[in-house]
């Protein structure tokens, strides 16, 4: 059955979605199915498959998706009249939900800003409020930052990373993530503040976020998958892997005293968006800012987070409620309902 895999080799997909395929079409499908004739291929035994595969959710529901496309190439091709695995089902899975524990709360985010080495203090503390995904921060350009509006253009650009190497792709993971993000004024200052600090082209098409320029001899310890920088000749900065960037990161995390928290990169995404939520930013608003395809995916995620939001609602709907005329106490006159 490996023939009908052109199907999916012929979908457009980034690159790191394109190595997760070949290495689970590796270890999960064609152990399975390489020596069986696509006739032969019968639902129930697909459904078995799907079972009984030694994996995770995530992965066995992944690993399905790409053997439905490449027995739906084959109907496609007329190698097959149906397909057998159309009416399986993957195991249902569970969005992990964010609590107030699994990310940092203001003071914490000062705290590991300060912490982090100056290239990197302007990217962690908008990524913590502002909620950029990392390859949308690799792929911002200064032209993309407008100071004198107060506005971001997220997502015209992303670099995407695929076992070690950087992919430019233009834009967003959705078409909700390329965006337009307005700025308080205290990213407008963060942003002026790291300006300041890096090498900016008239035509601002240098990246935002970028390594300090490395010696003309020696290695860069933020470049490269054995921390060596692959620029030829004159480096004036580059963009960092993110695995290369981790290791700052951890560094950071040890300084600013949030060790054994479990703190990554991912979770300023995940900090931004519960103090977006939970400092009172309409589920929408932050919905848009955060470039989430729909309001109820930002609920999914991030309804946790709102627990005390709708405690302290709850309060202010009392205090206002309270003030009726009318009683209905137990015991209440009830001449006054």
């Amino acid at each position: 059955m490996t023939s009908t895999g052109a199907g999916v080799a012929a979908r457009e997909v980034s690159p790191s979605r394109t190595a997760t395929e070949a290495s689970q079409a590796k270890n999960h499908i064609l152990p399975t199915w390489e020596r069986v004739a696509l006739s032969g291929i019968r639902p129930l035994d697909v459904d078995r498959w799907i079972k009984n595969l030694d994996a995770g959710t995530t992965t066995k529901r992944m690993v399905l998706a790409q053997f439905k496309q490449c027995l739906s190439a084959a109907v496609r091709e007329g190698v097959l009249r149906t397909n057998p695995a159309a009416e399986t089902r993957g195991p249902a899975q569970r969005r992990k939900r964010v609590t107030l524990s699994d990310v940092l709360d203001a003071h914490e985010v000062d705290l590991l800003t300060k912490a982090t080495p100056d290239d990197w203090k302007a990217l962690v503390f908008l990524s913590s409020w502002l909620g950029f995904r990392w390859s949308e921060a690799m792929g911002l350009r200064w032209k993309d930052v407008d100071l004198e509006n107060k506005v971001v253009y997220v997502g015209n650009e992303t670099i995407v990373e695929s076992q070690g190497v950087l992919h430019l792709r233009v834009g967003g993971k959705t078409d909700a993530a390329t965006r337009v993000v307005p700025l308080p004024d205290i990213a407008v200052d963060v942003f002026r503040w790291h300006r300041e600090r890096s090498a900016v082209d008239v035509a601002g098409d240098r990246r935002v976020f970028l390594t300090a320029p490395c010696p003309s001899k020696g290695r860069h310890a933020a470049s490269g998958r054995k921390g060596g920088c692959k620029v030829d000749g004159a480096c004036d900065g580059h963009t960092p892997l993110r695995s290369n960037f981790r290791r700052e990161f951890v560094k950071a995390v040890k300084a600013a005293g949030l060790e054994g928290r479990g703190i990554n990169v991912r979770q300023l995404r995940h900090t931004a968006a519960t103090l977006m939520l939970s400092n009172g930013l309409d589920v929408l608003d932050v919905q848009d800012r955060l470039g989430h395809s729909r309001g109820s995916v930002t609920l999914d995620i991030y309804g946790r987070v709102l627990i005390g939001r709708r405690n302290s609602s709850t309060e202010l709907l009392n205090s206002v409620m309270a003030g009726s005329d009318l009683s209905f106490a137990s015991g209440a006159d009830q001449s006054t309902i």
